[in-house]
């Protein structure tokens, strides 16, 4: 069985907390045409948070990044979603492989979990936590990639 040894706490140093800029330029980098959750809250609305609802925001993302290292607990409420069925078109209207799923996540879960993965993502790269070989959802590794590897291994 492999085993992955993650760096202790004490020798990662202290936890980097989010800060008011990393949240405000984070926002500025969200996709305008991204759909709201059931929240309705959307890009533009964050991009229109003023400077201390920012401040707070960074307080509670920096407080949930903490404490999510030591309780792996995600809110509930952030796990729900919208879920939208849409006919594909040229289809047979009575076959279920003819919809196709459109899910509409919450605006602040989505978002909270790009600046993470961001802050995560040099860490992971610089251990060598998931390997090289992994493909399909790692930036610069499509699934194209892995299948010319395996028939150029064949």
């Amino acid at each position: 069985m492999n085993t992955v040894n993650f760096p202790s706490r004490s020798s990662a140093g202290p936890v980097k907390h989010f800060t008011p800029n990393d949240i405000k330029f984070a926002i500025n980098q969200c996709s305008l045409k991204k759909s709201p959750g059931f929240d309705l809250i959307t890009v533009e609305v964050a991009r229109c948070l003023s400077k201390k609802a920012i401040i707070h925001l960074s307080h509670i993302f920096s407080v949930f990044h903490v404490s999510l290292l030591r309780l792996p607990y995600i809110p509930i409420l952030w796990k729900f979603s919208t879920i939208i069925l849409v006919h594909k078109s040229n289809k047979p209207p009575d076959s279920i492989s003819s919809l196709c799923l459109i899910i509409l996540l919450l605006f602040f879960p989505k978002f909270w979990k790009n600046i993470l993965l961001k802050r995560l993502l040099p860490c992971i790269v610089e251990n060598y936590i998931i390997s090289n070989s992994q493909f399909g959802f790692r930036s610069s590794h499509s699934t194209i990639q892995q299948f010319h590897r395996v028939v150029d291994a064949l």
